[in-house]
């Protein structure tokens, strides 16, 4: 498969300038808003409401459709896999040569769709196999080979490869373990990389004469400290090759399965995004690097459907999230993420992404690092939840606190009727609606009290949601 767009403008670039698992080794074959008057008003009453992010190390299928496969990319898993015969589960334990086929030969026996058998099978494993996060992490690694994984339940990623191996031969589907370097549990932004250390194990099928990619098991869930949290997903099931290349790199490069295939050093370089980063539609709109070099302030740019949402944070080299540090601009699907870091060293921007139509929460979608040069003491205003979710951008004034006297404002506001600037709780300013859903207005700061940008959806209504806060 040839490079995406993307890829190769990065890799272009270059030029010019989830759990992972411990896994024993195998061989393997290669294939190839008129400003307004100041003034007083009684009875509006406005909200606010903080983002809610849950980090956590994949998105439970989110998966849009953008590609031909996106119908089994669906997030859920298919219902006959829960029917599967109780006689035939106990059998699987106490006697797995007999009742594997059983349990193969029930799971396809309604479709002739190949796509459709794998999936089935990758949905059996994911749902019924746990990761031995205990194994993992004393070194004492669990039985991997395809029956002891079957009768303990449990296994690392070995385990789950070489079960999905013996169930495709079983369903007459070529399959292969592929072993090489997964961004996984040992994965640091900021740390070396071994890329030669094969550390996970995932698959390949050929389906139709193609081959196609699969890991499952960082589609049975992810490792939270030292537990596993079962969280099924389809990202990496038929996930397309320049995607999964961003967190694996094969042993054997034709296992990449592009044309021409990535180097260890153009591997080391790529951003790290997991997979619903792809799955949400996200795309960098500049080439983007794992690190980059920046002074106090950079802009990192996406491209996204408007069925995404997205939210990011600056976080410390020590893990800690820095609030009033980033600040999101969207123009309808191109999104500009603004950073400042408040002193020089190693930052990371931690971009979270969920569907816009949703209530739940964002989920972690890609880490990237920068080395900052210098620091500085700028702070975004706040952003409120229904800045996000009205896809704002704020143009000005960025930054808080605000000095007193007059300031322009302007920020452009979708879908909604009215945007007003309240300063001090209790002093409306209505800004003027222009072109583009662009708001603006010269608003008087006081010097004391707060300052808010509100907007409501329907001019009938009384209630205001908060999205910006000074």
């Amino acid at each position: 498969m040839k490079l995406s767009t993307a890829l190769l403008l990065f890799i272009v670039a270059l030029l010019l300038g989830i759990p992972g698992c411990k896994k024993k080794t195998s061989r393997q074959t290669n294939p190839k808003k008129k400003q307004g008057t100041q003034q007083k008003t009684k009875q509006r009453t406005f909200e606010m409401h903080d983002d809610f992010v849950d980090v956590v190390e994949e998105a439970p299928g989110a998966d849009l459709p953008v590609d031909p496969l996106a119908q089994y990319r669906t997030g859920r898993i298919e219902e006959r896999v829960r029917r599967v015969p109780s006689r035939i589960q106990r059998g699987l334990t106490s006697d797995p040569d007999r009742y594997l086929a059983e349990m193969v030969e029930f799971l396809i026996a309604k479709t002739d769709d190949d796509f459709l058998k794998v999936k089935l099978i990758h949905d059996w494993i994911a749902d019924n196999i746990k990761y031995d996060t205990e194994g993992y992490f004393s070194g004492r690694l669990p039985k991997t080979d395809w029956k002891g994984t079957l009768q303990g339940g449990s296994s690392v990623c070995d385990g789950y490869s070489t079960l999905f191996d013996t169930m495709c031969a079983a369903a007459g589907i070529e399959s292969r373990k592929v072993s090489g370097y997964g961004r996984g549990l040992s994965f640091k932004l900021f740390g070396e990389e071994d890329v030669h250390d094969s550390n996970h194990a995932w698959n390949a099928v050929e389906i139709y004469d193609e081959w196609y990619l699969v890991d499952t098991t960082w589609n049975a869930g992810h490792v939270s400290g030292r537990n596993f949290e079962k969280r099924y997903s389809t990202e990496y099931l038929f996930q397309a090759p320049e995607q999964f290349i961003y967190r694996h790199f094969p042993t054997e490069s034709g296992w990449q399965l592009l044309d021409p295939p990535l180097s260890a050093g153009g591997f080391k370089e790529l951003p790290y995004v997991r997979g619903g980063f792809f799955s949400h539609g996200l795309e960098f709109a500049d080439p983007i690097r794992r690190i980059n070099q920046t002074s106090g302030e950079t802009a990192l740019n996406l491209q996204l459907p408007l069925s995404t949402a997205i939210t990011a944070h600056v976080v410390s080299d020590q893990g800690e999230k820095i609030p009033g540090r980033t600040l999101l601009q969207r123009n309808s699907d191109a999104l500009t993420i603004l950073a400042s870091f408040p002193r020089r060293g190693n930052w990371t921007i931690d971009i979270f992404a969920k569907p816009s139509y949703e209530q739940g929460p964002y989920w972690s979608v890609a880490s990237i690092g920068y080395q900052a040069s210098a620091g500085s003491g700028k702070q975004f205003a706040k952003a409120y939840g229904e800045y996000t979710t009205f896809g704002c951008s704020l143009q000005q004034p960025l930054y808080a606190p605000l000095e007193s006297g007059a300031t322009q404002f302007s920020i452009r506001v979708p879908g909604v009727q009215e945007v007003s600037v309240v300063t001090g709780g209790k002093d409306w300013t209505n800004l003027t609606r222009s072109t583009g859903n662009r708001f603006t207005g010269t608003v008087t700061i006081p010097r004391s009290g707060p300052t808010r940008i509100v907007a409501k959806t329907d001019s009938g209504n009384s209630r205001w949601s908060v999205l910006v806060e000074y």
